[in-house]
């Protein structure tokens, strides 16, 4: 099986569901992931995760260095700007890997590989998990020096890394470096991009698969399979459960977001515990899953 490898950098204070987001990393033995961090370790460490322990600043600094840009990071959103850059800034910590990718920390993860084959991957230079740009949250890329400095590939690239706010580039704008035009597209004009959908995100302002406006709103985790009420036995690649957490790009049509609503904790059990068992996500919270009956 191919290598892949996952970026996905955080800082700032751990959210509440970290230790589950990890349990389901640790359910994927044959991806890796780095976490760079200003962090100390969670409880959690899946062997497959590397933390790299580093302050907001150095990040900023390690971006600078390998993209020539001038970087004053201060907040911390500001890094989705630069995750179509990682794969060049973590190129030694990468080398190893015959694909790497980004990805975000509000996700819990299916079982990844099952889904993303070598049949899946190899015929591609770069996948999304949307059909339209790539996602901020999970997109892989074949790890060339070519794909890891792609994004030298859009237009006033500098200029958005070099704005003090978001400038929205990695789902904006990074698409453009793999349209097939220009002399600068050229090493990717015979190397095609999936970018297929995989119904990750709930309540966004896609409609689901079935074609219908409402989202699934029951999901459970167990044994690092994800499924969903409405879905049956299908597993999905992960949950990315951003549009419960945060009101920022919730449609207003579906109401405020749930989680910061709840007037319990979000997560009322030991990590440990939904290892064994699995949990289930929805807009009511996180919770355990019953134990099995003896009878």
């Amino acid at each position: 099986m191919t290598s892949l490898v996952l970026i996905a950098p955080w800082f700032g204070p751990w959210p509440a569901w970290i230790n589950l987001h990890l349990e389901t990393c640790r359910f994927n033995p044959d991806v890796d992931w780095i976490i760079p961090t200003d962090q100390p370790p969670p409880e959690n460490q899946p062997p497959n995760v590397r933390f790299l322990h580093q302050t907001l600043q150095a990040f900023g600094e390690k971006i600078a260095a390998s993209t020539g840009a001038r970087i004053v990071l201060t907040d911390p959103y500001k890094i989705n700007d630069f995750k179509p850059a990682l794969g060049a800034a973590f190129a030694p910590e990468i080398a190893a890997y015959d694909y790497f990718g980004y990805a975000d920390l509000d996700i819990f993860f299916g079982q990844i590989r099952q889904i993303y084959t070598d049949g899946y991957l190899k015929p591609y230079v770069a996948v999304s998990s949307h059909n339209d740009f790539f996602a901020g949250h999970l997109s892989v890329f074949r790890n060339t020096a070519a794909l890891r400095h792609a994004y030298r590939r859009v237009s006033h690239w500098r200029r958005d890394f070099e704005a003090r706010g978001y400038a929205t580039f990695d789902e904006v704008r990074y698409h453009t470096a793999f349209r097939p035009r220009g002399w600068l597209q050229r090493p990717f004009r015979r190397a095609p991009v999936l970018m297929r959908e995989q119904y990750s995100t709930v309540d966004a302002p896609a409609p689901w698969h079935d074609g219908l406006p409402d989202h699934p709103q029951f999901w459970v985790w167990q044994q690092g399979t994800l499924t969903n009420s409405r879905d049956g036995a299908r597993p999905f690649l992960y949950l990315h459960f951003m549009n419960w957490r945060s009101g920022r790009y919730r449609l207003a049509a579906r109401g405020p977001a749930p989680w910061p609503r709840l007037e319990r904790p979000l997560i009322g059990f030991d990590w440990r515990e939904a290892a064994v068992r699995g949990f289930s996500i929805s807009p009511a919270g996180i919770d355990l899953l019953a134990a099995p009956s003896s009878s």
